[in-house]
C-alpha cells in the first residue's frame, strides 16, 4: 500500500525526545543510533488525545510535552482499545 504521507528522508536531532545517545556521548554508539533511526524507532510515549479536523490530526502528549515532535516528523500511531470487550 502506498503511503498517504511524505516519508522521504527527514532530519534527525540528538535532542529529540527519546533519541538514542550519539557517538561521543556516554553509552552512545553508531550502531545504536542507526538501529533506532532505521529499524526500531525511538521516543515511544502514549498520546493523551488525538483530534482530527479537516483531514489534519493533532496529537497531544502528557509525557515529553516540553519536547513535541519537530515539524515534518514521521509518527507511527498504533491504537488499542482500553477494553477488548468494547468491539
Amino acid at each position: 500500500m502506498a503511503s498517504l504521507v511524505d516519508t522521504s528522508v527527514k532530519h534527525f536531532l540528538s535532542t529529540m525526545y527519546g533519541a538514542p545517545c550519539s557517538p561521543g556521548r556516554p553509552g552512545g554508539s553508531k550502531i545504536a543510533v542507526l538501529d533506532a533511526c532505521l529499524v526500531t524507532g525511538f521516543g515511544l510515549r502514549a498520546a493523551t488525545r488525538i483530534t482530527v479536523a479537516a483531514g489534519v490530526a493533532t496529537v497531544e502528549f502528557s509525557v515529553g510535552a516540553s519536547q513535541p515532535p519537530t515539524p515534518d516528523s514521521v509518527l507511527l500511531i498504533a491504537w488499542r482499545r482500553a477494553d477488548p470487550a468494547q468491539r
